[in-house]
């Protein structure tokens, strides 16, 4: 019962911060179907220069976009790209057996992330050649879904 108290409290956070920085992690809507993603920018952040741009989808639970984009925030500060986490569906692996019982789940999440990223791109400066996507998991299906199927993007 505790355990589920601290969940809940922990839902309610407005806004996350970044470990080891002082940015916060904004949650964004994109337009185009109303799907949340998270976004992290460096503190360092300049318009007038196109950023690297790295898409995570996160697995199931325990793990959450927003700790896939937590994990990156020290990275993104250092080494100076911009991240963001939509939310995916596919969680339970493509192959499995339970990810197969979705077949559009894959297909959900491909324009979900296509259009986070357009969300992004809109708002920012972000480099066209340097455009990532990486999967943990059972995240990892909808990584390689979206990523080979849009080759000029990633």
């Amino acid at each position: 019962m505790f355990v589920a108290g601290l969940l809940a409290a922990h839902a309610g956070c407005s806004q996350l911060i970044a470990p080891d920085t002082s940015r916060p992690i904004e949650k964004q809507v994109e337009p185009e179907s109303g799907r949340e993603y998270l976004l992290y920018r460096p503190s360092r952040y300049d318009r007038a220069n196109a950023w690297p741009l790295i898409v995570l989808c996160h697995s199931g639970f325990p793990d959450s976009a927003s700790r896939q984009v937590q994990e990156s925030a020290t990275l993104a500060e250092e080494y100076g790209f911009v991240v963001i986490a939509p939310k995916i569906q596919a969680t339970r692996g493509a192959l499995s057996r339970a990810g197969a019982q979705e077949p559009n789940a894959l297909k959900l999440d491909e324009a979900g992330i296509l259009s986070s990223v357009r969300h992004v791109r809109a708002g920012h400066n972000i480099s066209e050649d340097r455009m990532f996507i990486q999967g943990q998991s059972g995240g990892a299906g909808s990584a390689l879904f979206t990523g080979l199927r849009n080759r000029e993007m990633f």
